[in-house]
């Protein structure tokens, strides 16, 4: 925007957004400090007590919330929510609400493992990486764990403290329950039928796992397998992606992602 008339309406709105929040007089003491420095950051700093990053990004997030419609009832996540973790690449994080930690996919040693971290303590004062860290289990290093699909698998925790999670073993994939109390893999399941397994979800009951399966014709559906009976039953068959199913807190329904339309198999 430099060089443009716009330019000097957003100048106006800053100005008007510093007397708003840090007082008139800080306008004026900015003009009167200008020499100090040949860095305008460090005139701010010294001026207004605030770091310049932050400031900005204040204030771009409070001109979003006037003028974006969608932000009007709604916010970005890191305006609402803590970090509860910096160091590399995280993903598909599932919460385990009886022991307050959080479970999640992350790559920082090379090697994409499960990671657990506690929430209990978690707040804006608390930094993340004070935090104690566990691993889990390190893949990509041994022949059961081979792939863990980072981008597209995800992890779930179930009531009664089993964590459930598919793994590419020997060219297809298998799905595992590791029981977190005993730290021990209790069963270890992998299907004819299907090459890939993903983003596995136990019911509320503890008897089932719902999940995304890949076929060798290429199709994506949804399974469902049940503990007891040891059966595959297949949910859903059609020519779309079925991804990431979920149970409903009563374990009567499930939900799921697909690339189908509103108008389903018409379409």
């Amino acid at each position: 925007i430099q060089g443009t008339y716009t330019m000097y309406k957003v100048g106006e709105n800053l100005c008007h957004y510093i007397a708003d929040q840090h007082g008139e007089e800080k306008l004026q003491l900015l003009m009167e400090n200008i020499w100090k420095s040949d860095r305008f950051e460090v005139v701010f700093t010294q001026t207004v007590g605030k770091n310049f990053e932050n400031f900005s990004d204040k204030w771009h997030y409070a001109m979003k919330k006037k003028y974006y419609p969608m932000l009007k009832d709604n916010d970005f996540a890191e305006a609402v929510s803590g970090e509860v973790e910096k160091k590399g690449y995280n993903f598909k994080p599932t919460y385990y609400a009886k022991t307050k930690e959080v479970y999640f996919w992350s790559n920082r040693t090379g090697y994409t493992g499960i990671y657990k971290k506690p929430l209990s303590e978690l707040n804006q004062k608390n930094s993340p990486e004070n935090q104690d860290l566990e691993v889990i289990l390190t893949g990509e290093n041994q022949g059961d764990f081979e792939s863990f699909h980072i981008f597209e698998n995800k992890l779930d925790v179930s009531l009664q403290g089993k964590l459930i999670f598919s793994s590419k073993t020997q060219g297809t994939d298998a799905l595992y329950i590791l029981d977190l109390e005993k730290n021990k893999i209790e069963q270890k399941l992998q299907f004819d039928s299907l090459i890939g397994i993903l983003s596995p979800n136990m019911s509320p009951s503890g008897e089932q796992i719902i999940f995304s399966g890949l076929q060798a014709s290429g199709f994506k559906d949804i399974f469902l397998y049940d503990l007891p009976s040891k059966k595959l039953n297949k949910l859903t068959s059609d020519y779309y992606d079925d991804n990431d199913p979920s149970w409903s807190p009563d374990g009567k329904y499930f939900v799921f992602s697909s690339d189908r339309t509103e108008m389903g198999e018409k379409n």
